[in-house]
């Protein structure tokens, strides 16, 4: 068993409306199965050239949660912006 299998199953699931919604034939479980995998290693890849541009986002983001004052200028800063106050997280990748 896979350990994201219900997360596979779910993206299968609305792959295959989406494919529907489009007019594109959509093959068996199987093979829709196979294109799942090919967007994962296509996203892992694009998330790959873009590194540079997310760690440097990342280390924002560590930054501005560092301390209070900073968290505070974030969420000024943002609030100047008309942008909703959110507070970044930080991903980790399980793969």
């Amino acid at each position: 068993m896979v350990d994201n299998a219900t997360n596979n199953d779910t993206m299968i699931y609305y792959l295959e409306l989406w494919a529907i919604d489009k007019d594109i034939s959509v093959c068996t479980n199987n093979y829709f199965r196979y294109f799942a995998h090919i967007v994962n290693l296509l996203v892992q890849a694009a998330l790959k050239q873009l590194k540079d541009k997310i760690d440097k986002i990342r280390n924002l983001i560590i930054k501005s949660r560092s301390s209070s004052q900073r968290r505070q200028k974030f969420l000024e800063i943002s609030s100047m912006n008309n942008i909703k106050n959110l507070s970044p997280i930080l991903d980790v990748p399980t793969r």
